[in-house]
């Protein structure tokens, strides 16, 4: 059985976490990388087909190579180095919201999310993949309800922008409840 030491707040504000192991003992350790790349983050898609000529090409999703280096506490002396290979998947989308509006305007909706509404758990945080809009999750004073706000600058035409909003069940982001695209 390992011993985790670093329920103090001493370490935890070092940002370290001390593990103490016995001979012939194994930890296997979880990797959890989370990133808002959707691929179509910030893009302009064509309506006569394609993606449109000024479009961020860098936003795609490729597979990419993350170093997590592990050194001992006591003199930082490098022990190992992980070599991460993370290769992004796209979103499962739940549903798809199409919006009309006009062009070089902000489009402002109010989503209302009730018990009925098919999703498991409470919302209690949004994020969009897109830095630019602004998503928001309120809750209505009955307690029942709660509303969704989201605010997004729309495209010049005949341009379609598209973007994902994650909900989430808990503010590490580490649930999430839905996934939909706009």
């Amino acid at each position: 059985m390992f011993l985790i030491q670093g329920r103090n707040q001493e370490n935890f504000e070092q940002g370290r976490i001390q593990l103490f192991l016995k001979p012939k003992e194994a930890l296997y350790v979880p990797f959890t990388y989370q990133t808002f790349s959707s691929g179509i983050d910030r893009q302009e898609i064509d309506t006569q087909g394609g993606i449109s000529s000024n479009t961020n090409k860098s936003l795609l999703l490729e597979a990419k190579t993350i170093r997590a280096v592990i050194k001992r506490a006591d003199n930082s002396d490098l022990l190992s180095v992980l070599l991460l290979q993370v290769e992004p998947h796209p979103h499962t989308v739940h549903q798809v919201f199409r919006f009309y509006h006009e062009e070089n305007s902000f489009m402002t909706k109010m989503i209302r999310l009730s018990t009925d509404s098919g999703i498991r758990a409470k919302v209690r945080f949004v994020k969009s993949t897109d830095p630019t809009v602004i998503a928001e999750i309120r809750n209505s004073p009955d307690g029942y309800t709660q509303d969704l706000f989201i605010k997004a600058g729309c495209s010049r035409s005949p341009l379609v922008r598209s973007f994902f909003v994650l909900l989430y069940a808990d503010s590490f982001l580490s649930a999430p409840v839905n996934i939909w695209q706009f």
